[in-house]
């Protein structure tokens, strides 16, 4: 079994994902919030759990942790929220050949290295859980790619497709509205200090400056 460090609220506590989509499974009948934890260690995607021992026994696994989600009072007093402790030390082996992460529950192999789980990302330190539309990031698998959010450059932004695309043809329409009263403002001040010169050539040369109409 994989090792890892689990703290544990007080009774009356439950987990509340920032999306339901964190969440693993439910299993009723468990025995034990001890099982229930091991269950939690055993998958590499599991960061919270929580446990109720009345009945009916509930174990919910979530891929969510603290910064995704929140610790909520319980409907029932017997829930305990368990969230397993994650540190840059346990992410040592990152990017190293794969058999330097064959005993840690925090990394997997792939491609002959070992790399962040799913719905989690690289921050440069350690495996993350992916950001929701509206929070910060600088590269598309920091957003929630499996939701279909990017990362908007322009604001370091997680946002949906349709909110990227929007957003990227307001800024060009407003882009080019700007370069083309830029162009026009320039335009009329060339203008009007071409039509200067030449009036004031003329009237210096007497009028001979400025031809005139030619007559038959």
């Amino acid at each position: 079994m994989f090792d890892s460090h689990i703290e544990l609220t007080n009774p009356g506590i439950e987990f509340q994902p920032a999306n339901e989509i964190e969440l693993l499974s439910t299993d009723i009948n468990v025995k034990s919030l001890m099982i229930c934890a091991s269950w939690c260690n055993q998958n590499p995607q599991c960061r919270t759990f929580d446990y109720q021992s009345s009945s009916p026994l509930r174990c919910r696994l979530f891929e969510g942790g603290s910064s995704t989600g929140t610790q909520v009072n319980s409907s029932s007093p017997t829930s305990r929220l368990g969230a397993i402790s994650y540190y840059p030390e346990l992410y040592s082996a990152y990017n190293q050949s794969c058999n330097r992460c064959q005993q840690s529950r925090y990394l997997l192999c792939v491609n002959d290295r070992c790399q962040c789980p799913p719905n989690t990302f690289w921050n440069s330190s350690m495996c993350s859980n992916q950001h929701y539309s509206g929070l910060t990031c600088q590269a598309d698998d920091w957003c929630r790619q499996d939701l279909n959010l990017t990362c908007f450059l322009p604001t370091n932004t997680c946002v949906g497709e349709a909110a990227a695309t929007s957003t990227g043809t307001t800024e060009l329409a407003a882009t080019t509205t700007n370069i083309l009263a830029a162009a026009t403002s320039t335009g009329t001040t060339e203008l009007a200090a071409t039509t200067t010169n030449i009036l004031a050539a003329a009237t210096s040369t007497g009028g001979t400056g400025v031809a005139a109409p030619a007559t038959n």
